[in-house]
């Protein structure tokens, strides 16, 4: 079951392209924009977002135009409809020669951090990435914090944000890393890793399973490639441990948990010779109870659901997934409602 409502609105303010914020009315099904406050975060992507109490909380991903990592915590109070800036200031150095900048944002009055990843330019020798990636596999606490990511996901657990994988720049190797944010002292720390550290990765998604304390993460870019090993991080035990092969190839998608089903949507329909002109309408879900792989069928019309890059939730009905925006050749702006109608385990074990 499929729906698609458009919103054409466009983020201008005072004729001035901003960070939006946008509030879609479930029952209503409108999408309207929210009447921007000073202060508001300037442009981003692939940043992270979480909801903690009255708030949202992003983190991470490039500034635009700049295209440069950020260290700001931004969080919006949903009760007045304000945002809030956190930012940390380096605190320790990986290596010498560590390229910081500081920089004005004119438009919202507040001193932004940024840096980028390495000493001087491409050719000058020293990668960090390749540091962050045998400090992580060390288990180093010499690291700077917080490791500025983009392509990362994050879930509140208790008062903390746990901040998954992500990548430090465009070269490789992407680091094996889980940052965790206390919220209550708003300090950073890299928590040590037992089990076999899954590769580190970029454009991936995660779901925080409370009834079993775990976050599956799944898809996404490594070193080694895309990835179609669904793996598991207790968050008691912080082990890590894989589960099974989809035998597909995500990379952009979205996923939620809904009932005891993890559900994937979209995202880069890997093909060799086509990686960047595909877009998929895939639904798969992975059964937390019947531990299996399905492909589902959507029925109603499926014209122009395909995309990538889009973000995705569950509601409090739970049965529906909705997603927003993405990119299929051209920027979305419209909100697609999957609902389930079926979500009984229909796996017979006959072992």
């Amino acid at each position: 079951c499929v729906r698609a409502c458009a919103c054409v609105r466009v983020c201008v303010h005072m004729s001035v392209a901003v960070f939006c914020t946008c509030r879609y009315g479930i029952d209503e099904q409108v999408l309207e924009l929210v009447e921007p406050q000073r202060p508001w975060p300037s442009m981003r992507y692939s940043h992270s977002a979480v909801v903690y109490e009255d708030t949202m909380i992003i983190f991470g991903g490039l500034l635009v135009p700049s295209e440069k990592f950020t260290s700001e915590m931004w969080t919006y109070d949903f009760t007045d409809g304000s945002w809030s800036v956190k930012i940390w200031h380096p605190s320790s150095s990986v290596a010498n020669g560590n390229n910081f900048t500081v920089m004005q944002n004119d438009s919202s009055n507040y001193t932004e951090v940024v840096y980028d990843y390495f000493s001087g330019d491409d050719s000058d020798g020293y990668d960090v990435s390749q540091e962050l990636y045998n400090s992580t596999r060390n288990n180093s606490n010499n690291l700077m914090l917080p490791v500025l990511v983009r392509g990362h996901t994050a879930h509140i657990v208790g008062d903390r944000m746990l901040v998954f994988f992500g990548a430090v720049r465009s070269s490789e190797p992407f680091p094996s890393l889980v940052q965790e944010l206390d919220l209550g002292n708003m300090t950073w720390s890299v928590p040590s890793l037992k089990g076999i550290i899954p590769s580190g990765r970029h454009g991936h998604t995660s779901v925080h399973i409370e009834e079993l304390d775990v976050v599956y993460v799944y898809g996404g870019q490594s070193s080694n490639g895309i990835n179609d090993i669904l793996v598991a991080f207790n968050l008691t035990t912080y082990t890590w441990y894989s589960l099974s092969s989809s035998h597909q190839q995500p990379f952009l998608h979205s996923a939620v948990f809904i009932h005891h089903l993890m559900v994937i949507f979209g995202g880069v329909d890997l093909l060799e010779s086509q990686e960047d002109l595909c877009f998929s309408n895939t639904v798969l879900t992975y059964d937390t109870v019947c531990k299996k792989w399905s492909k589902l069928v959507l029925s109603g019309s499926s014209l122009g659901i395909s995309r990538r890059g889009h973000s995705a939730v569950a509601t409090n009905k739970e049965i529906t997934m909705l997603v927003f925006g993405g990119y299929d050749g051209q920027m979305r702006s419209d909100v697609l409602q999957i609902q389930f109608c079926e979500l009984e385990c229909v796996h017979v074990d006959t072992t």
